[in-house]
């Protein structure tokens, strides 16, 4: 698979990647994805958000502020699906009623997550529609400025979330979306193994490997989006990375879902992507 992206990127550009040559062999990269996801199936959608009004989508939204609790894993699941191809948008009108409670939260980064986390399920469900996750996210990070989301001291936990939505809420806003992107990968490809260390949020080994993971898929959906082999290549990095850190993950466990995942994705990707 390198061989083959290396060969499409060109001579010029492999010369500059060379550097960051993958060191696992492929082959290693889906015998422990395999292993970790067990009988988890990525191309099924998973169950709806399970929330009818308002009042229990807030109720949801104040469960899932801690990440790793068992509230979250089905969100987890559903940021892991394929994308919906026709959004329904069946749960706009209960997140408008409680999207602005959650936002004037500021600071309080918890709740920051919590939105985008529950957004970005809902928009990969079909449940929520474009415009609205396009609303959330652009209100979420119209506070930042690109050359903000990347510092050489880290990254702010649970912005990978907020990423993956603005790529996956339409063309609105692009240029902010591409420019993070273009960020987000030269501070992977310059950082290496010191990219995306938390700044800001929890510091604890499962929250800074999660967030590494959703990065990676930020990549891919960037990769998606542009059509852009270089994003595909990152990932593939980062992956070397995540393989050595879940080598002894148990099976099921979020984080060897989320790396199992990305290791399918790529795979497509690099099928859907080469000339």
């Amino acid at each position: 698979m390198r061989r083959a992206l290396d060969r499409a990127l060109g001579p010029a550009v492999e010369r500059v990647l060379r550097r960051f040559e993958q060191n696992v062999d492929p082959a290693e990269h889906r015998r422990l994805a395999t292993r970790l996801a067990g009988s988890h199936a990525f191309q099924e959608r998973p169950a709806s958000l399970g929330v009818h009004d308002a009042e229990s989508l807030g109720l949801r939204m104040d469960r899932v502020r801690d990440e790793a609790s068992a509230a979250a894993r089905l969100l987890h699941l559903g940021t892991l699906s394929p994308p919906a191809t026709s959004p329904e948008g069946a749960l706009d009108a209960e997140l408008a009623g409680v999207q602005a409670r959650f936002l004037e939260a500021g600071n309080d980064d918890p709740a920051a997550r919590a939105l985008c986390l529950v957004v970005l399920a809902g928009l990969r469900r079909g449940e929520v529609g474009i415009g609205a996750a396009h609303d959330v996210a652009w209100r979420t990070a119209m506070g930042i400025e690109p050359k903000r989301w990347f510092l050489r001291r880290g990254v702010v936990f649970g912005t990978s979330n907020l990423l993956r939505i603005l790529l996956g809420s339409g063309t609105e806003h692009e240029t902010y979306t591409a420019e993070v992107c273009e960020r987000l990968l030269r501070h992977v490809e310059v950082r290496r193994d010191d990219a995306l260390l938390l700044r800001s949020g929890p510091d604890q080994p499962f929250e800074a490997r999660l967030e590494r993971l959703r990065f990676t898929h930020a990549l891919l959906d960037a990769a998606a989006r542009f059509r852009d082999l270089r994003f595909l290549n990152a990932a593939l990095k980062l992956s070397d990375r995540h393989h050595r850190e879940l080598a002894g993950a148990p099976r099921g466990d979020l984080l060897g879902l989320h790396y199992a995942a990305g290791v399918a994705r790529q795979e497509a990707l690099l099928a859907s992507l080469l000339p």
